[in-house]
């Protein structure tokens, strides 16, 4: 059963612990320790787990190699922020501190409503997709994406959605194409001293297919008003077409049956490259 609220996850060899918030609980805990292994390093609560020797996936409260998984307190989801405030003043977790740099995990309340962003992915720039891995065990429900920014206004994003767009360029295809790919609901904000780099991450709702967006009438428009997408993660404020087209879209397309993260990718690649093929055929 779904379970929205606070949690606390303790290394049991040192004492030191993590508070979190999660309208899934259960879901975002399998997302921390997804694919661990001792190179893993892209949080600290996951660095973590690869200094002390945890590598399964977790799904359930209790004791996890040296670690400690438990619900603190179930909440309804609009109290998430001010339930998760609280217990991080009240009881100073060690994981959550060391990385944060000057608190920025206490942004202003009123600056997290209703909060809209997207964060584009190039497989040209990239070379792969969003959340790829060789991991098979990944699914739909629980694939794991995070994003990098040097942005300082990604300290108040908790509680933000964040759609991610998605451009490659289908084989016989002349141009770049542009898919509606995820939304990712923000519940946690690290920030990385050595690279000076703000860790964003949170659970990705996907779509029942990756969305091509690149006909619908005002995207080229949208897409110059954001910089050809070239500035990174961006906001939304004042952005029509975000308002009256992608938002419906993505309200409307959520996935609603779970299958392997790799196969909902393949799936999407067989039907683009299909397209292209006729196209050119015909």
């Amino acid at each position: 059963m779904r379970k929205t609220g606070i949690y606390k996850i303790t290394n049991l060899s040192n004492g030191k612990f993590y508070i979190g918030q999660s309208r899934d609980i259960f879901t975002r805990w399998k997302a921390h320790t997804i694919s661990l292994s001792e190179y893993s390093n892209e949080s600290v609560i996951r660095m973590a787990f690869a200094k002390y020797d945890l590598r399964t996936q977790v799904s359930q409260s209790g004791v996890h190699g040296n670690f400690h998984f438990e619900i603190l307190k179930t909440c309804p989801e609009t109290d998430l922020l001010e339930m998760e405030r609280h217990y991080i003043q009240e009881l100073k977790p060690d994981y959550n501190v060391q990385l944060m740099g000057v608190n920025p995990v206490f942004p202003k309340r009123d600056s997290q409503k209703s909060q809209y962003f997207i964060q584009y992915h190039s497989y040209h720039k990239m070379g792969y997709y969003p959340g790829e891995s060789d991991d098979d065990s990944i699914t739909t429900e629980n694939v794991n994406y995070w994003i990098f920014t040097k942005k300082r206004i990604a300290i108040n994003m908790l509680g933000a959605s964040v759609v991610l767009i998605f451009g490659a360029k289908p084989t016989n295809c002349k141009f770049n194409r542009y898919y509606l790919w995820s939304e990712l609901t923000i519940e946690d904000v690290q920030f990385d001293e050595n690279n000076r780099t703000y860790i964003v991450q949170g659970i990705e709702n996907l779509l029942n297919e990756p969305l091509d967006i690149t006909d619908i009438e005002g995207f080229d428009h949208f897409r110059m008003q954001c910089g050809n997408f070239a500035y990174g993660l961006q906001s939304m404020k004042n952005k029509p077409f975000y308002q009256e087209k992608i938002i419906p879209l993505i309200k409307s397309n959520k996935i609603r049956h779970v299958i392997g993260y790799n196969k909902w990718i393949d799936n999407f690649i067989d039907r683009e490259e299909r397209a292209y093929e006729s196209k050119n055929n015909s």
